[in-house]
């Protein structure tokens, strides 16, 4: 019943973007398995439709390539521990794993090169 509910809340929020975005394509996936089911939700069957909608909210994570990607990731993460994809412990670990892929980004952008203003200002001196 709690899961029905905040599925229902994320749905609503997802319906206002006018486009779908990379975190976005989870959720989508998500839906997609879960809305086929018309069966008791608290069967069997219900499980096995809950491990494949999970599994395909896990396939659909978006890539951690780009600074953008990255942020996506956090949401679509921090999106599907509200659904009960991932558990607190995988959480943690996969929002670790975008803190590492956003420093390595920030770390291949190339820095401002201050030391020849520097030098060129001696030099006048």
């Amino acid at each position: 019943m709690r899961r029905t509910a905040i599925l229902r809340l994320v749905q609503a929020t997802s319906a206002a973007k006018p486009k779908q975005s990379a975190d976005g394509k989870c959720l989508a996936a998500y839906q997609a398995i879960v809305s086929k089911f018309r069966g008791d939700r608290h069967s069997q069957a219900w499980c096995a439709v809950q491990d494949e909608a999970e599994e395909a909210y896990k396939a659909n994570l978006p890539l951690m390539d780009s600074v953008e990607h990255v942020r996506a990731y956090v949401s679509a993460v921090a999106q599907g521990v509200v659904l009960g994809v991932f558990d607190g412990g995988q959480a943690s670990k996969l929002l670790y794993a975008a803190q590492v892929a956003l420093s390595t980004l920030h770390q291949s952008k190339p820095r401002r090169a201050a030391a020849p203003r520097a030098k060129a200002s001696r030099e006048a001196a």
